[in-house]
C-alpha cells in the first residue's frame, strides 16, 4: 500500500508539472506582439521595412520599440554611406529585442569618436533576409560602398535556396547555381500565402533528411517538457564532417557564388566587403549539438575558403561569444526568443570594432569611385 501510495503521488506530480511547464510554454510562445505595418510587399526583395513606422514589440523576454528612419532602415537617417559601413543581415542585425541604441551597428556608430575609428555605421538589417537578398539590396543601392554582412549560420545557407524562408511566411527571390553561373528566379516575387508544404518543413527535416522521420523512444521522451527542459537526453541524431560536407555541399556553392558576386559589385565601387559570421544560440549555449554541429561546419569551411584572401576580410563571432558565455550574467540570448541580449549586442561590437580597427582606417579614408547618391 505505501509504495502503491508513494507511486501514485510521484505520478501525480510528476503529470502536474508537465501540465505547468506546457502551460508556461504555452503563455510564452503566445506572448508575442508587434505592431502592425513594419513589413511592406517588395517586389524584388520580397518585402521591406515601412518608412516612418514606429512600433512596439513586446514579448515574454522583452519589451522594447523600433524605429524606421525614412529611408526605410532602422535608426537615425542614414548618412551617406560612401563613407560609412553598410552592416546588412537578418533579424539579429535589425536587432530584434532591443531599442534602436542597443543595435551592435548602432553601437559600432557611437564608438567611432572613443576610438578614433572615424568611420560611421549603418544599419541595414532587415528580419528574414538570407545572402540573395542581401546581395540584391546592395546591388539595387549604388551608393552603398563599404559593407560589413552579417551572416547567421543558423540558417542562412538553408534559405538561400528556396522561394519562402523557413521561419518567415513571405516569398523570397532566390538564385539557381549551375555551370553557366547564377539565375535569379521568382522576381518578381508572388504575393501569395506561403504553401502548407513550405509551412511544415522544419530546420530538422532538412538537416538530416531522411533520419528525421527515423522515430526512437529518444525522440518520444524528448516531447514531455519535463524531459526536454532538464537537459538530460539530447537526440542521437548526428552528421560527421563527410555527412554535412556531402548534404550541405550546394548550399556552400550557392553561398560562395554569392558572395563573389557581392564582391564583384563592391570591387567596382571600390568599396570593401566583410563578413561576419554569427552563431546561433543553440552553438553558444550548447542546447543542441545537431545545430552546434551544422553551424560549425559552415563556420568552419567559410573561413577555410576565404582565409588566403586580402579582399574579402572574415570576422568568427562563434569564438568571443562560446567563450563568453561561460559566464555571462545577464545571458547573452533570450532564453525563450532566442535572439541576442542588449550584452549580446555588445560583445559583438566589442569583437566588430577591434577586428575592423585597421581594416577600414585606409579605406574610408580614399574617396567612393561612384558619386551616385543613396536610394531609398
Amino acid at each position: 500500500f505505501t509504495v502503491i501510495t508513494i507511486t501514485l503521488s510521484l505520478l501525480v506530480s510528476l503529470a502536474a508539472a508537465e501540465w505547468l511547464l506546457r502551460y508556461q510554454r504555452s503563455q510564452i510562445e503566445h506572448s508575442d506582439h508587434m505592431d502592425e505595418g513594419l513589413i511592406l510587399y517588395d517586389r524584388t526583395l520580397g518585402w521591406r521595412l515601412r518608412p516612418g513606422w514606429q512600433g512596439r514589440h513586446h514579448h515574454h523576454d522583452f519589451d522594447v520599440r523600433y524605429r524606421i528612419n525614412a529611408r526605410g532602415f532602422r535608426g537615425d537617417e542614414t548618412p551617406d554611406t560612401g563613407q560609412a559601413l553598410a552592416i546588412v543581415g537578418d533579424s539579429f542585425t535589425f536587432g530584434i529585442g532591443v531599442d534602436d541604441d542597443e543595435t551592435f551597428s548602432a553601437r559600432l556608430d557611437r564608438m567611432r569618436g572613443k576610438r578614433a575609428h572615424g568611420w560611421r555605421s549603418v544599419n541595414l538589417g532587415v528580419p528574414g533576409y538570407s545572402t540573395d537578398q542581401e546581395v540584391l539590396l546592395i546591388e539595387g543601392r549604388p551608393g552603398v560602398r563599404h559593407v560589413l554582412l552579417v551572416v547567421y549560420l543558423g540558417n542562412d545557407l538553408f534559405d538561400n535556396p528556396r522561394p519562402y524562408p523557413l521561419q518567415a511566411d513571405h516569398g523570397k527571390p532566390f538564385f539557381s547555381l549551375d555551370a553557366r553561373g547564377l539565375a535569379l528566379q521568382n522576381v518578381p516575387v508572388p504575393l501569395q500565402a506561403k504553401p502548407a508544404a513550405a509551412r511544415e518543413q522544419t530546420l530538422a527535416q532538412i538537416v538530416l533528411g531522411d533520419q528525421a522521420r527515423q522515430n526512437s523512444l529518444i525522440d518520444r521522451l524528448l516531447g514531455f517538457e519535463l524531459v526536454r527542459r532538464s537537459g538530460l537526453l539530447h537526440s542521437h541524431k548526428q552528421l560527421d564532417e563527410a555527412d554535412m560536407a556531402r548534404r550541405f555541399g550546394a548550399e556552400l556553392a550557392l553561398f560562395h557564388a554569392l558572395i563573389e558576386r557581392l564582391h564583384n559589385t563592391i570591387e567596382q565601387r571600390g568599396g570593401r566587403l566583410m563578413l561576419a559570421l554569427l552563431p546561433g544560440r543553440s552553438w553558444v549555449t550548447g542546447g543542441d549539438p545537431l545545430a552546434a554541429g551544422y553551424q560549425r561546419f559552415f563556420r568552419d569551411r567559410i573561413l577555410a575558403h576565404y582565409a588566403g584572401r586580402d579582399d574579402i576580410a572574415t570576422i568568427d563571432l562563434a569564438t568571443p561569444l562560446i567563450r563568453a558565455a561561460q559566464t555571462a550574467t545577464p545571458p547573452l540570448y533570450y532564453p525563450y526568443e532566442g535572439h541576442l541580449t542588449s550584452l549580446g549586442h555588445k560583445l559583438v561590437a566589442d569583437t566588430l570594432a577591434n577586428a575592423l580597427k585597421n581594416d577600414l582606417a585606409n579605406d574610408l579614408a580614399t574617396p567612393p569611385v561612384t558619386t551616385a547618391g543613396w536610394r531609398p
